[in-house]
């Protein structure tokens, strides 16, 4: 399978279906701006004290606060120079799937 992206002009989409997608786009654009500024203003709010809880309801969605914390993981450049990773490399079968995302502005 060839992993080159082609134009969606060759796809056949139609000029009604090619709006759609713009439409989409700038949707999610703005979706995702008024995501981030809810975001950062209710950690804000949490972190200064004046929402005294981590989680609220907003009706068709939920803002959930988690406290910053310190990740453990496994060295793996270490255990190559110790010469053990291949030891403990195990193979997994990953199911095929779609992603889709918006190109980010120059």
């Amino acid at each position: 399978m060839n992993n080159s992206l082609i134009p969606y002009e060759e796809l056949g989409l139609t000029e009604q279906r090619r709006e759609i997608i713009d439409n989409f786009i700038y949707y999610k654009k703005q979706v995702e701006e008024f995501e981030s500024e809810l975001k950062d203003k209710f950690k804000e709010m949490v972190e200064s004290g004046e929402i005294p809880v981590n989680s609220i309801d907003l009706g068709g969605m939920i803002l959930s606060y988690k406290k910053s914390y310190t990740r453990k993981g496994v060295d793996t450049d270490k255990l190559k120079a110790d010469g053990i990773y291949e030891d403990y490399l195990k193979e997994t079968n990953v199911d095929s799937s779609v992603s889709m995302a918006i190109k980010k502005e120059k």
